[in-house]
């Protein structure tokens, strides 16, 4: 059970719920809760909101909800208009914004963050949503920094492959290189006669369940190639000839994992990491379990 995590979510949760208890009045009922959040979410910028759209999901009667309403505008939260429509007030909007610079220091919102991170392009919903989950836990423990095992191809191609299988897929380690092209322009990584020293050549990636191509092994192309590339990429494992999977870019560029070549040290750098996997999935089943 992953009770350290649950504790510090509960936390954030309940301080955020004492926060609009202490400073949002009406919020203490239930219907008075729901409909600031949701007025919030739906009006950030202040846009009026009707009635039909605020019973839409909210779970309370319209009675309910229409007396709530009307003490909100008592409070100078909201102001009626003719057309059975509310507007949010400079109250409304200010305690929203205060709101969220309270939610804002304790939650990092964590798709705005993915999309900038990870491309994950699958036609198995399954297989997508598993690398996806991989990668948040992945980034929660801080593996895919530069400074951890973001540049350590062979390390994480492993420990994607051991998890995978733990979570019941079949999973492999594939060997090889990616070739980056965009125009006439084009960079490889771990091809032959390319590795910087302290670098071998070579590059591995997972390949799950002969469908899927995990690589969350590209910190060097974010070193070298440039500062904002994913730091993870996942797509259809369709081999044909040398290419083991391309993926379109939306920058413009085409990644191809080939395996014409394949890194000689590729089992001794596999046999090197080997020892650390049962700690490594340890750690990661002691907090993710």
């Amino acid at each position: 059970m992953q009770v350290p995590r649950i504790t510090s979510l509960l936390q954030g949760i309940a301080s955020s719920r004492s926060w609009l208890l202490t400073h949002v009045p009406l919020t203490g009922s239930m219907a008075g809760y729901d409909l600031f959040l949701k007025i919030a979410n739906d009006c950030p910028g202040g846009q009026p909101v009707r009635m039909s759209a605020l019973l839409d999901g909210i779970g309370h009667p319209p009675e309910t909800v229409r007396a709530q309403l009307l003490q909100m505008a008592a409070a100078d939260l909201l102001a009626p208009r003719a057309d059975d429509a509310w507007l949010p007030t400079a109250r409304f909007l200010g305690l929203l914004n205060s709101f969220s610079q309270q939610f804002d220091s304790l939650f990092i919102l964590r798709k705005s963050l993915r999309d900038r991170q990870l491309l994950v392009v699958s036609d198995d919903d399954e297989l997508g949503h598993f690398a996806e989950r991989l990668y948040d836990h992945f980034y929660d423990l801080g593996w895919l920094y530069l400074h951890n095992f973001g540049a350590a191809c062979f390390l994480m191609a492993s420990l994607v492959a051991r998890l995978a299988g733990e979570a019941g897929y079949r999973a492999r380690v594939a060997s090889g290189y990616v070739d980056i092209a965009r125009g006439d322009a084009r960079y490889l990584l771990g091809a032959q006669g390319y590795a910087k020293p302290g670098q071998i050549d070579g590059h591995a990636v997972c390949v799950v369940e002969e469908k899927l191509l995990i690589d969350f092994g590209l910190g060097n192309a974010r070193r070298s190639y440039r500062s904002d590339f994913p730091w993870a990429l996942a797509c259809a494992f369709r081999p044909r000839g040398a290419c083991l999977a391309e993926l379109a870019m939306p920058t413009g560029e085409t990644v191809r994992w080939k395996n014409d070549w394949q890194s000689p040290d590729t089992e001794a750098e596999l046999a090197r990491y080997a020892p650390h996997l049962d700690q490594l999935a340890a750690q990661y089943h002691a907090q993710f379990r």
